[in-house]
């Protein structure tokens, strides 16, 4: 099989740590909604009940199709 693989990373910048991630053959917005979803959800079990300060970020970087 061969074609693009999409990432989406989560960066908690503060620990300077991959947090969560998720791959896909498309770039959408589930591709990103998962990833982040993810670490929330991880972070709610941690005991983590206050996301008022969640900052986020988008690049989308580099588009094969331009």
């Amino acid at each position: 099989m061969s074609g693009w693989a999409f990432t989406a990373f989560v960066i908690d910048v503060f620990a300077r740590k991959i947090v969560g991630w998720k791959v896909a053959s498309e770039m959408t917005t589930h591709l990103v909604d998962t990833a982040i979803v993810n670490v929330i959800d991880l972070r709610k079990r941690s005991g983590v009940d206050d996301l008022s300060l969640l900052v986020h970020h988008s690049d989308a970087g580099w588009n094969p199709s331009s």
